[in-house]
């Protein structure tokens, strides 16, 4: 059978900047070293928060993931992938007055992928901005509206809106109720990249397929929350999600090696 030898490095980081500023960071390291696959995936997560003032703080979020992967199965030729994920977010949250948050940010990603099986360089970029106002509008009525636009520069630009309210029924109980739009766009992997499972029972083929479009949801929620003291809180949500042109995978009358392809 196929035998390897893997281990896996987390770590997190602290540190007071000022008594305004707080920065942390967590990274990991996995790597995998086996009879035909050598698998290294490595990532960081940095947040840097500010207090501007007594109303409003700054946050900045920065991710960097990298896999690299040698795959030297036995009868055919060798197999290499290189996939990169960087992605940076600025957010600005502010007390307009007593009864009025807004926040507001900006997101950048972007994703690359160079695999043998992939003819030529790969890559997509999306480009995010989103805002979201939230009114107390009494002591009992919270309201709550807010959009994300993404930019895609393979699916051009989308907007998912947002509305929720809160409402306190008792003192210690809130009633939350929200419903929203959702995107998410094919990832490089699904559109392009073809990878080999073997679990028990036959193994298959997971292509890629580039004809994807993009997945589209509404979302509904509904929470109730109690307070039963400074220690002990019970919450019991409801969602529901339905689901447009969702991203999945089906069996095709393809075969590679004799195996069947699903994209």
């Amino acid at each position: 059978g196929y035998e390897y030898s893997g281990y896996n490095t987390q770590g997190s980081f602290g540190y007071e900047l000022n008594k305004n500023s707080q920065l942390r960071m967590k990274l990991g390291y996995y790597d995998e070293k086996g009879d035909y696959l050598d698998d290294s995936k490595f990532n960081l997560n940095i947040r840097l928060k500010t207090i501007l003032d007594e109303k409003s703080f700054l946050t900045v979020k920065g991710y960097f993931f990298n896999m690299d992967r040698l795959d030297e199965r036995p009868g055919r030729d060798s197999r290499t992938w290189d996939e990169k994920t960087l992605r940076g977010e600025i957010q600005y949250v502010r007390n307009i007055s007593k009864k009025n948050l807004v926040s507001a940010g900006i997101e950048l990603r972007n994703d690359e992928i160079d695999y043998t099986l992939i003819d030529g360089h790969k890559s997509q970029n999306i480009f995010s901005f989103f805002i979201q106002d939230e009114w107390k509008l009494s002591n009992t009525f919270t309201f709550i509206f807010g959009f994300r636009t993404d930019s895609h520069d393979l699916w051009g630009t989308e907007i998912s809106p947002k509305i929720g309210a809160c409402i306190n029924l008792l003192t210690k109980t809130k009633l939350k109720l929200s419903v929203g739009k959702g995107f998410i766009a094919p990832s490089l992997a699904d559109l392009y990249e073809t990878q080999y499972y073997h679990p028990w029972g036959g193994g298959y083929w997971l292509g890629g397929n580039t004809d994807l479009k993009p997945e589209y949801s509404t979302g509904y929620n509904i929470a109730v929350e109690h307070m039963f003291s400074n220690h002990f809180a019970l919450k019991l949500s409801y969602f529901k999600n339905h689901l447009k042109d969702m991203i999945t995978n089906e069996k095709t009358d393809e075969l590679i090696d004799g195996q069947a392809v699903y994209r």
